[in-house]
């Protein structure tokens, strides 16, 4: 355990909070001498059968702790590194109700662990060192005692798969985008495609469940982070030194954030009519990428902006047209006259 290191009343220097904090933890309790115990005097069968007592416990003594509560235990209990420990962790969360995840209290706690007390523990930069993410929290513009560092990434996983479940989660904006693109551009988090494709998921709910008003002043936020994250992705694609873990997720991940560019070009369109270097940008995909699979979502999110599409003046149609036309002959060998190629007018009455 990384507490094993910590003695009690020991000082944390508050310029390196993140790098001598464990994960999870709260500075403040760090330095109670009461807090934190010897665990560098018990063996790790010792250590095992201590936390299998306080699980079994909890879940005896349900009626007794708030479902948060419950929430932290269960989840910080399945993803510990000891097998038996995770088995009752998981019979403990299974006896959970599924209404907590509608508890805003619950919601905001999972939050919290995830993202660490105030916000993520990294920039929330793009993988490429481009911006359009979220900035981090800087440690020092609050008390550093009361921040809480983040969780470990398997616990970040299961929190984000009952975040998933949850509708709650979803409406819940600020934590909702900020745990988007502290997913997808973390530093600690990007060598995991799986917590990526989760995440990508995840905003799958937001553009579902938020209303009009919630959606509008962080739909340009989402477009540009998205946006930035597919070129990454299709860097990553094209180079001889992508990571080996991560190579095998790229095209269902590219896949992903193709289906976002469509649910929120339903909801929407108006970014997209202002701005069409998105919709220039997957028409040059569509030429270029080899991949079935790909053709067909990059098609699908296409003809979800044709509602936006379809609004543009005449001359932004009629590069749009010359485009098309030049995927034509170059991808398919087909050659059309680009002013015979309209763009379909119908599909601006197409459901958003």
């Amino acid at each position: 355990s990384s507490t094993a290191n910590i003695s009690p009343g020991h000082s944390i220097d508050s310029q390196n909070w993140i790098k001598t904090t464990p994960l999870g933890a709260i500075q403040a309790q760090l330095a109670a001498p009461s807090v934190v115990p010897q665990v560098s005097s018990y063996s790790l069968q010792q250590l095992g059968e201590k936390k299998i007592g306080i699980v079994l416990f909890l879940k005896e003594n349900m009626d007794l702790f708030g479902d948060s509560e419950l929430y932290v235990a269960s989840v910080i209990a399945t993803t510990d590194a000891l097998n038996d420990v995770q088995k009752y962790g998981d019979d403990l969360l299974k006896r959970m109700s599924k209404e907590a995840l509608l508890d805003k209290a619950v919601v905001t706690k999972l939050y919290s662990l995830f993202l660490g007390e105030g916000g993520s523990s990294s920039t929330a930069q793009g993988p490429a060192g481009g911006a359009g993410a979220m900035q981090a929290v800087d440690p020092q513009n609050s008390p550093w005692k009361t921040k809480r560092t983040p969780v470990s990434y398997n616990a970040r996983f299961k929190i984000l798969e009952l975040l998933s479940r949850s509708r709650t989660a979803s409406t819940l904006i600020a934590q909702a985008v900020q745990l988007i693109f502290s997913s997808l551009f973390g530093e600690a988090n990007i060598a995991h495609p799986k917590l990526q494709h989760l995440a990508l998921g995840f905003a799958q709910n937001i553009f579902r469940e938020a209303t009009d008003a919630q959606l509008k002043p962080i739909s340009p936020f989402l477009l540009s982070g998205l946006s930035k994250y597919f070129a990454w992705l299709k860097e990553q694609a094209k180079s001889d030194t992508v990571n080996a873990v991560f190579a095998p997720h790229l095209e269902s991940l590219r896949i992903a954030v193709l289906h976002n560019f469509s649910s929120l070009g339903k909801r929407s369109p108006s970014l997209f009519s202002s701005n069409i270097t998105l919709v220039e940008d997957l028409m040059i995909e569509l030429r270029e990428t080899k991949s079935v699979v790909l053709v067909s979502a990059t098609q699908e999110a296409l003809l979800s902006l044709c509602p936006a599409i379809s609004t543009v003046d005449h001359t932004v149609q009629q590069r749009l047209r010359a485009l098309l036309a030049s995927n034509f002959e170059q991808k398919w060998g087909l050659s059309e006259d680009p002013d015979a190629m309209q763009v379909d007018q119908q599909a601006s009455d197409t459901p958003t």
